[in-house]
């Protein structure tokens, strides 16, 4: 066997399951030994992950079960995610993992919360999802320019405390995508044309911000272009990361 790992345990788990896998007769006594060792690894994971240290380990047949509390359903996957990465290991149950939070926090004050950053994110578009949480549990529903967007909304709900789970029934609005990146590809090229210090220009929206960035012939056009985008657009900011060349 050739191949590069991180943990010198792991080389042996690895050896030994393979070693095992290929006897007529499987020993009991060495399969629970294997088992043993992948429980240390996932402890020794979860731990330089940083996930809490009070959450109980237990292999049976290299299947893993986890049992103990977090206090976010995003820490929940994040055990599964690094749980999953130790070698030997051929599946992760979570049914044992409860979300629990310190902090009481009711649906209204959750929903009230994503729709802010949902309001944030999308700007002007953000009447094009709707928010609800019902019993801890988080729904969203609507259409989105970027499927991006929908990550980044499903990762803020679950890293909320108590949130259980999360619903998404959000798409991308393939029509309104292109419509948009139609509007900023004219507005670079018409920016090409009205400042002639401008030599190449990319403009992105994230909400009611603006990205500019690119490559100027002379310091002064930086300010100039920032000030034209905040008249044309509607738009709360522009980050300016325009730079200077020749």
């Amino acid at each position: 066997m050739q191949g590069i790992y991180r943990r010198s345990n792991e080389t042996r788990v690895l050896y030994e399951s393979v070693v095992e896998s290929l006897r007529p007769k499987k020993n009991i006594a060495a399969k629970n030994r294997i088992d043993k060792k992948i429980a240390q690894s996932v402890k020794t994971m979860l731990n330089i992950s940083g996930l809490p240290k009070g959450l109980s380990v237990a292999v049976i047949n290299g299947i893993v079960y986890i049992k103990g509390k977090v206090s976010s359903l995003y820490k929940k996957h994040l055990v599964e995610n690094n749980a999953s990465k130790v070698i030997g290991v051929k599946k992760v149950m979570l049914d044992g993992v409860d979300v629990k939070s310190k902090a009481r926090v009711t649906d209204s004050e959750l929903e009230r919360k994503i729709k802010l950053y949902v309001g944030t994110l999308l700007g002007e578009s953000k009447r094009s999802v709707l928010v609800s949480v019902k019993k801890k549990k988080v729904f969203l529903k609507g259409k989105v320019t970027k499927r991006a967007h929908i990550d980044d909304m499903i990762e803020f709900a679950s890293k909320q405390p108590g949130v259980w789970h999360v619903y998404s029934d959000i798409k991308v609005d393939e029509k309104a995508a292109m419509k948009r990146s139609e509007k900023l590809q004219k507005l670079e090229e018409k920016i090409l044309v009205l400042f002639e210090g401008a030599k190449h220009i990319v403009l992105n929206r994230y909400g009611n911000v603006l990205e500019v960035s690119g490559v100027v012939r002379y310091p002064f056009d930086r300010g100039l272009i920032e000030k034209y985008l905040v008249q044309t657009l509607d738009v709360t900011k522009v980050v300016n990361k325009l730079i200077v060349g020749h």
